[in-house]
C-alpha cells in the first residue's frame, strides 16, 4: 500500500502545482473584487471533487498494469483512499496558511484562520472530502474509473450548484449572517447544532457519522474491486 501512495504522490505533482495556481488566482480575484468570504468555501468544497477526478482519470489506463504488480487489490483500494486523504490534507493545510497570510492585512481572514484551527473548522474541512469519497469511490471501483468518474463528476457539480443556490436563496434567510459564503453559513449551522445538542455530542456525532460512512465505503469498494475482472 505504501508503494501505491508514493506512486500517487509522485504521479500527481502536476496537480499540486495546479492547486497552488488555482488557489492564488481565486484568492486574488476575491481580493480584487473586495471580498474574501468565498475563499475558504471554494478551496474546501470545490477543490476536493477535482482532486478525486484527477486521481482516477489519471489511473484509468494504468489500473490493469497496477493489478499485475505484486500487491493485493485491497492494497490498491486502501492506497487510493489514503493518497486522496493526503491530498485533502494538503488542500486544508494550504487553505489555513493562505488565510493566515491574508490575516496580516484582513481581520476577517484572521478570524477564518483561527476558526479553521478549531474543532468545528477542522471537521468542516474534512466533511466535503469524506462525503465525496464515501459516495463516489464505490461507484468508481464498480463501474470503472473513466465511466465512474464521468458519472460522479456530473453529479458532484450538479449537487454543488443546487446546494449553493438553495443555501443562498432559502437557507440564508433563516440564518442571521453578517458574511456571505458557504463557510460562514456552515459555521452558523454548526453553532446552532452545538447550542441544541451540546458541543461534545454534536461534534462527536459528526465524527461518528463520517467514520461510519468512510468505513462502509471502503468495505463496498473492496468488495467491487475483488469482484472485478481486470
Amino acid at each position: 500500500m505504501k508503494r501505491i501512495v508514493i506512486r500517487d504522490l509522485r504521479a500527481y505533482r502536476t496537480f499540486w502545482m495546479l492547486e497552488v495556481i488555482v488557489t492564488l488566482l481565486y484568492t486574488y480575484l476575491n481580493i480584487r473584487f473586495g471580498s474574501i468570504d468565498g475563499i475558504v468555501g471554494f478551496l474546501l468544497v470545490f477543490l476536493p471533487p477535482i482532486a478525486v477526478m484527477v486521481l482516477f482519470l489519471g489511473d484509468a489506463d494504468l489500473i490493469g498494469q497496477m493489478a499485475a504488480l505484486p500487491i493485493t487489490r485491497a492494497e490498491m483500494v486502501l492506497g487510493k483512499y489514503l493518497s486522496t486523504y493526503l491530498i485533502c490534507f494538503s488542500i486544508i493545510g494550504g487553505t489555513i496558511v493562505m488565510m493566515g497570510m491574508l490575516g496580516i492585512w484582513y481581520e476577517l481572514a484572521m478570524d477564518d484562520f483561527w476558526t479553521l484551527l478549531s474543532v468545528k473548522g477542522l471537521i468542516f474541512a474534512l466533511l466535503p472530502m469524506t462525503i465525496i469519497m464515501s459516495i463516489s469511490y464505490p461507484f468508481l471501483f464498480r463501474y470503472g474509473f473513466r465511466i465512474g468518474t464521468m458519472l460522479i463528476s456530473g453529479s458532484v457539480f450538479l449537487s454543488y450548484a443546487i446546494v449553493t443556490i438553495l443555501s443562498e436563496r432559502y437557507l440564508k434567510k433563516y440564518l442571521v449572517l453578517d458574511r456571505r459564503g458557504v463557510f460562514a453559513m456552515m459555521m452558523e449551522v454548526f453553532r446552532i447544532g452545538q447550542d441544541r445538542f451540546g458541543a461534545l455530542s454534536f461534534y462527536l456525532g459528526l465524527i461518528v457519522i463520517m467514520t461510519t460512512m468512510l468505513l462502509g465505503s471502503i468495505k463496498l469498494s473492496l468488495h467491487w474491486m475483488r469482484a472485478k475482472d481486470l
